[in-house]
């Protein structure tokens, strides 16, 4: 099983990649289970809820 737990967001922190582009990166490299990690902002949760089951990726919300 590969797990991230650590990942920003271009569209709510400091990462280099929108919502959709982090979950297509990540059923690219077989992730099953993630959670974006976005500085003081729950802003993305609901869409990343949502692309998770889009992907078939399990998701943990976080912040």
């Amino acid at each position: 099983m590969k797990i991230d737990l650590h990942i920003h967001t271009k569209t709510c922190s400091d990462g280099n990649l929108t919502i959709e582009e982090v979950f297509q990166e990540a059923k690219k490299r077989n992730i099953d289970l993630m959670s974006t990690t976005d500085h003081d902002s729950i802003d993305c949760q609901e869409r990343a809820i949502a692309l998770a089951k889009k992907y078939g990726i399990t998701y943990i919300t976080g912040v």
